[in-house]
């Protein structure tokens, strides 16, 4: 037998025996009947599901079912309480673990009572770990998420800091990912589609963190469900809200906001509101005029999450910002969304049918104080996704689904005004051949379409292959495969004539990459390509040009969990290129950062105090000619550049934040103080406005040093749940 095939049955052998032993309570709970609780409720039974980290502590609870009261009841008498941590081939992991309490009222005196209590163990012996999903995918929690410095305590900001991106220039909000550009990178919001996820600055996200459960990375583009997107894809999962009574009340130097949650009938009702004044606190210590180019934005969210698992879930935001440009104009960026998203689980035979329905009004729009609107991209869209998602149980799964979408978009540039009706409605599977935890192979299949009024319809068949092979509880090794596509920019397609004539545009991706855990130390390594076949990019003077795109590079990621210190180490190599011929050279795009190091750590000092760091490290941006203008508008300062070799400055910072948790008998105090930008390096950097190209001809200065205090105030406490 050849060497290779001993290798792979030693380890099939070594995984299969490789048993997970589920945790157990370190002290077992007993719940009796909570005081104050009509009796007509009960007999009465409660069902959660909780997930318990590599530590043994419960990382977070969801609800199954329960009356609001008695549930309530539940989850406080779980505050505090612990297991002894799973393991699987000896090495601890995080898994679900399934809790059933059964409630009995009180009875009479003169009837006999109920046996007491008994400590409550149900579910443990179900547990299984959690599977890791797709190829390439990471995945943080809120609470990870949050210690990271500079971030503000937003998780969603500490995406950025994962292997597989590259700085945004400005930190203007958009996401690049492995040599794409910001409109390649999908972003969604419990699988619904959204255009942006960040406030324009990259000071917070567009979702309050009490909403936040996880945040799934997938710098790879993902499975089929994913599409109508060339690059990486962000998922941010929100959190469904306990049925108990709680409020959030914070504020900082950029933004103030509020939270606040509470049980009405069996469905528990939620809501949060925030706005930035930045630009009023800095406006102060700056010339007449420049606060503008602070960002400005204020956002809400309401949520209902009802019983069997179904939300509604509306939010909406504001967002304005001055950009550069040239002469004495003054142009401002405004991007307006309001959306309403849904989602409905319904049985259907063995499976599971999930409905994510969602409506939206959004609007992008460049404005010149003296003549208007100079850009406007506007829309009125209706989504829709059902699916019946893979159960990860047994040798064979499937995944089958619809991820359509209708959008009235109307498209403004100075000189032509046009609207039309386009739609989207795209098909996938996934078959999966092996289990979700050993080796397997997913194959699945996307068609994306396109349907514009008065054009021709566009079809693109996206096939996806990724492959996994553990091989150990701490190893594995993937592989990816996939061809994407993606409609051409809005106000291409709408707004041109020559848009009808389009196609869609086309990448195809590959990747491999291993995973390995040694001791506190977990280590990542992907390398990746990506051809692009057609962009379509607009020009400055309205026309259309169909480029051809490459980028490649190497990820390298490394965590370390070790006692009271977390810390992760990024690295990446990434090159990206474009030319508009077959026969001509190649050039880096706007976005060609080629080395991007990063290094985040955070040490629990104990009582309550943590302290952590942040550096970050990025090849400058390539400008390609000399004589571009340079406008700082925090000083309305210009100059001209002459960049050697084509780049401008490298980007490097170092950020640094200490936060102190104050505990009281019934609520908690948070209090911060995060300095980004603590050695005041500013360096010269494009402008990205999300509604054309990235400018290079004239560029903007970073923020300056910029000490944040911070306070959050919980009521009640519920930190540890």
């Amino acid at each position: 037998m050849p060497w290779a095939a001993l290798i792979l049955a030693w380890s099939l052998r070594a995984y299969a025996a490789e048993e997970v032993q589920g945790p157990s309570w370190v002290e077992a709970p007993a719940f009796a009947w909570p005081a104050g609780v009509e009796s007509s409720l009960g007999p009465a039974r409660v069902e959660l599901e909780l997930l318990v980290d590599e530590t043994g502590g419960i990382e977070s609870i969801r609800v199954v079912s329960g009356p609001p009261a008695l549930v309530e009841h539940v989850v406080r008498a779980l505050d505090g309480r612990r297991f002894t941590p799973a393991s699987e081939g000896g090495i601890p992991v995080a898994v679900l673990v399934p809790l059933v309490v059964e409630l009995i009222p009180p009875v009479p005196a003169a009837e006999s009572p109920p046996p007491p209590p008994a400590p409550v163990d149900a579910g443990i012996t179900a547990t299984y770990t959690v599977p890791r999903g797709e190829v390439s995918r990471q995945s943080l929690s809120a609470e990870e998420l949050r210690s990271t410095p500079g971030t503000l305590g937003d998780p969603l900001r500490a995406v950025a800091n994962l292997p597989g991106t590259v700085r945004t220039p400005l930190d203007m909000g958009w996401l690049l990912v492995r040599g794409a550009n910001p409109e390649h990178t999908a972003v969604y919001i419990d699988g619904a589609r959204v255009p942006l996820v960040y406030h324009l600055g990259g000071f917070s996200s567009v979702v309050h963190p009490a909403y936040v459960e996880r945040v799934d990375f997938l710098p790879g583009g993902g499975p089929a469900r994913y599409g109508r997107a060339l690059g990486g894809t962000v998922d941010l999962v929100t959190r469904g809200q306990l049925p108990v009574a709680e409020a959030r009340v914070g504020a900082n130097l950029v933004f103030a906001g509020a939270f606040a949650s509470a049980p009405v009938g069996d469905a528990t009702l939620s809501g949060s509101v925030r706005r930035s004044y930045i630009d009023a606190v800095a406006a102060p210590f700056l010339p007449e005029g420049a606060a503008g180019a602070l960002p400005r934005f204020w956002d809400w969210q309401a949520r209902a999450d009802l019983p069997g698992g179904s939300n509604l879930f509306a939010f909406g935001y504001v967002d304005e910002i001055d950009v550069p440009e040239a002469g004495d104009t003054q142009i401002t960026l405004r991007v307006l969304t309001q959306r309403l998203h849904a989602r409905a689980r319904l049985p259907v035979a063995s499976r599971e049918l999930v409905l994510t329905p969602a409506v939206a009004y959004e609007k992008l729009a460049l404005e010149d104080a003296d003549i208007g609107v100079v850009q406007a991209r506007e829309s009125v869209t209706l989504d829709l996704r059902a699916e019946t998602p893979d159960t990860l149980d047994g040798d064979l799964g499937w995944t089958a689904g619809v991820d359509g979408q209708v959008a009235y978009t109307r498209v403004a540039i100075t000189g032509l005004d046009h609207a039309i009706p386009v739609g989207t409605p795209d098909v996938y599977g996934d078959l999966r051949w092996g289990r979700a935890r050993g080796p397997h192979l997913v194959g699945g299949v996307r068609v994306d379409s396109l349907f514009a009024q008065d054009q021709p319809a566009r079809l693109g068949l996206s096939p996806r292959l990724t492959g996994h092979w553990p091989t150990s509880a701490r190893s594995a090794l993937e592989v990816e495969l996939g061809v994407y596509h993606q409609p051409p920019p809005a106000e291409v397609l709408v707004g041109e004539t020559e848009g009808a004539s389009l196609e869609l545009d086309e990448a195809l991706g590959a990747g491999v990459g291993g995973r390995l855990g040694v001791g506190p130390v977990e280590a990542t390594l992907d390398l990746w390509g990506r051809d692009y076949a057609r962009l379509s990019v607009p020009e400055a003077d309205y026309s259309t040009d169909s480029t051809h795109g490459l980028a490649y590079g190497v990820d390298l990621g490394a965590r370390l969990r070790w006692r009271r210190l977390n810390a992760m180490l990024r690295y990446s190599y990434a090159r990206s290129y474009r030319r508009d011929d077959a026969d001509e050279v190649w050039w880096p795009s706007a976005y060609d950062q080629p080395h991007t190091l990063g290094l985040v750590s955070a040490y629990d000092l104990g009582r309550d105090w943590t302290i952590s760091a942040r550096f970050r490290y990025a090849s400058g941006f390539w400008v390609g000619f000399d004589g571009a203008e340079l406008a700082d508008l925090l000083t309305l300062e210009t100059e001209t550049l002459d960049p050697d070799s084509g780049r401008v400055e490298a980007y490097h910072a170092l950020d640094l934040k200490i936060v102190k948790n104050f505990r009281f008998r019934r609520w908690s105090l948070d209090a911060y103080l995060d300095i980004e930008n603590v050695y005041n390096h500013r360096v010269p950097e494009p402008v990205i406005t999300g509604i054309s190209t990235v400018r290079v001809d004239v560029l903007g200065r970073g923020l300056p040093v910029l000490p944040i205090f911070g306070v959050e105030a919980q009521f009640p406490d519920r930190r540890d749940e």
